[in-house]
This record gives C-alpha cells, structure tokens and sequence, in this order.
C-alpha cells in the first residue's frame, strides 16, 4: 500500500503546480495585452537587484532567499527568519547611478512586510540640437517607491503581492502611475519552484500625456535545487526564463552559489538579447552583515559591478543555515510555512537540540558541526533501542539507553 503522508505529499505538490499554471497563464496574457500599447514606461523597473543574484544569472526566481525577493518573487520574501534590510548601489554607464533600499520585516504569525525604494539617475547630460548646438545640461531620474506583504498558502508554499508608484522626470518633463507584483514560490526540501509577474498596472502618464505609457511587464520562472546543504556548506543550482512584453526573444539565465564557511562563490549565464553573458561575484558574510560584489550584463545595459549589503537583526525565528535532522520522536518544521504544534520529545534530544541552538547563536559553527553528528547518532539509536524493546531485548535496551546518555555529555 502506498504511503499516506507520500500520498498527501503528491496531492500538494500537484496542486502547487496547478495553481503556478494557472497565473503563468494569466501572466502570460496580461504580458501580450500590454506588448502592443505603444512605448514604454519605466524601464528602468527591469535592472536587476542585489548582487548576488545578478552574478548567479538572474536566475533568482526559484531561490528568492533574501531582502531582494521584493524585487524578484515576492512570493519568496515570506522566507526570512527576522527583520532584514538591503543597501545596493552600481554605476551602469555615462555616469547614470542605480540605487536601492529594501527592508523586510517578519511578524509574529509568519508573514512578512517589506518596503523598498528603486531609483536611478542620470547625472547631468550635455544636450545638443541637431546641428550639434550645445542647450545646456539636462538629467533623468527615476523612482519606485514599493510595499509588499508575502504570506503562506499552505507550509509549503508563499505568495506575495507588491503595490508601487512610479514616477520619472526626464528633462523636466514628469509622469507618474501605480503598478503591481504578483509571486508564488513553492519550496520543497531540496528544490523550489517559483512564479512571479511584474509591473502590472497603469503605466505612466507624462504631462501633457492623455495615453499612458505602459509598463514592461514581465513574466518570470524558475527553480532552485540545492545538491547539499548542511550548516557549514551549501551548493545550490538555479534556472530562470522570463518574458518580457516589448521583447520578442525569451530570456534566460543560469546560475549557481556555493557556500563554505563565511564566504560564498558565485557564477552564471544570462541571456541578453542575442548574446550569452557571464556573471560572477563572490559574497563574504560576518555575523548578522553579509557584503556581496557581482558582476553581468542586465538587460542590453553595459558590463557593470553592483554592490550590495544585506543586515539582518532582531531575534530569527530559526537558525540562519539549514538544520539537522531530528530525532525519529521530534515532527520536522518547515522553514517557512504554518507552524505545527511541537510534539512531545525525550529530554535527550532536547538537550541536544538546546546546544544546538546555542552553538548557532554564538556562531560557534564547530560545536555546531559536532551537536549535528551527534542528533543523527541519536536518531540511530532511537531506531535500534524501538527494535531492541519490540524484540524484548531489555538488556541491549539498557545499553543503548546508556549510549544515549552519554551523548549529551
């Protein structure tokens, strides 16, 4: 007979894809609705963010781990363990700067809300007729202003929903308008399917304007698989297709992440137009502050290094990097989700568990590395002493019961 848990297992699974279907669908849709309204506005909404998801391709859909989910798949920002802010600032050409500030924040029922504010500025352009006559200088800059609130569907599956106004100024001329994001992210115990879309809305609206100029909307995919991950390494791969409503080609972007330690070494692939574009960067994490370099081709824009600071502060609500195992007695929680009720354990494995937890938070990784090996041991011999009490082995119970003992010493 088959499995019950195995069984729900699939029925979720099943439905998570039915639903990605579903807005893919609908995305996909609203993307070829806004492709033939003309030119577009606020394209500047299409450059990447953070660092280190522009050196692993771009391909961030699937992972969405970090503050930067606001940006790639809200669906992901639910993720975070405790409050979370981003800093990121990259000069792309021609003096033209890109900066962004994300903070996320997580509730106390599971949820996260998150702020950022995207803009880019031109500097100061010399302006010339077109007899070469010089007019003057002249700048653009451009804002987006964002809210996004991401939750759970289910324990393993988040969404997020974005609201944002947009304003431009492009040599004094203004426009404005109010858009949205939608995201789904579907996480599983090594791999993760995400889902978003991107600047649905209004579009701008220039002065003078009676038709707005609409967004580049874009429709996202991919996946994340983590080929190990553990407390001290971690080597995840991802893959990312997007569609973008002005462009005719569909873009691509692969990438993977390896973690040791408090570093963290970065390549990928993105798809710009015709070309296939390296990326790469690296990431060096210190406590609760993690600084991250990358550098790739975004989006027909020059070859460009972005810089970006990720802080996280205020207690998390579990241990920043994956966690053992539990014991055959203890329920595996998921890392984002609804919580279930604990279970009752045996004083042992909470007494391990307990160290555990403090060997984290003092980053006392080694320990940690140590307490890990020995909760597997004790999984172990949980199973071998059930085995020994169903075969009434009392004495080799007694002995494993012994073994137990000394493992929280």
């Amino acid at each position: 007979m088959l499995n019950t848990s195995f069984v729900k297992g699939l029925v979720k699974i099943s439905l998570t894809v039915k639903v990605l279907v579903a807005l893919l669908v609908l995305c996909c849709v609203s993307s070829g609705v806004y492709a033939g309204a003309g030119s577009e506005g606020g394209d500047f909404l299409n450059i990447g963010i953070g660092a280190r998801a522009i050196a692993m391709g771009g391909a961030f859909t699937g992972l969405s781990d970090d503050i930067s989910a606001g940006y790639w798949n809200p669906g992901g920002l639910v993720q975070l363990k405790s409050t979370e802010f981003l800093t990121m600032y990259d000069t792309l050409f021609e003096g033209m700067s890109h900066i962004y500030l994300g903070l996320g924040k997580k509730l106390e029922k599971g949820s996260v809300i998150g702020a950022q504010v995207n803009y880019l500025t031109s500097g100061d352009i010399a302006g010339v007729d077109k007899n070469g006559n010089a007019l003057g200088n002249f700048s653009t800059n451009s804002t987006a202003m964002t809210v996004t609130y991401s939750g759970y569907m289910s324990e393993t599956v988040g969404y997020g929903i974005s609201l944002k106004t947009v304003t431009e100024n492009i040599a004094g001329l203004n426009g404005s308008g109010l858009g949205a994001d939608l995201g789904l992210l579907y996480k599983g115990e090594t791999m993760n399917l995400g889902l978003a879309v991107q600047n649905l809305g209004s579009g701008i609206t220039y002065d003078g304007d009676t038709q707005a100029s609409p967004f580049p909307v874009v429709v996202r995919a991919g996946l994340g698989y983590y080929l190990t991950r553990t407390e001290v390494n971690s080597f995840v791969v991802s893959a990312d297709l997007s569609k973008i409503s002005s462009d005719e080609s569909l873009g691509m972007g692969l990438g993977m992440e390896y973690k040791t330690g408090v570093m963290a070494f970065r390549g990928g692939i993105l798809k710009s137009g015709e070309a296939m574009v390296p990326c790469m960067g690296i990431g060096i994490g210190s406590g609760n502050i993690t600084f991250d370099i990358g550098t790739g081709q975004y989006e027909n824009l020059n070859s460009t290094y972005k810089i970006s600071l990720i802080g996280k502060f205020g207690a998390p609500d579990s241990g920043n990097v994956a966690r053992p195992v539990k014991s055959a007695g203890t329920p595996k929680v998921k890392s984002f989700g609804k919580a279930r009720e604990p279970q009752a354990v045996d004083s042992a494995t909470q007494t391990l568990e307990a160290q555990y937890e403090q060997a984290i938070a003092v980053e006392n990784y080694e320990k940690a590395k140590e307490l890990t090996k020995k909760i597997a041991q004790k999984q172990v011999l949980d199973e071998d002493m059930n085995k020994a009490i169903a075969a009434e082995d009392y004495e080799k119970a007694k002995e494993i019961k012994k073994k137990i003992k000394d493992l929280e010493n």
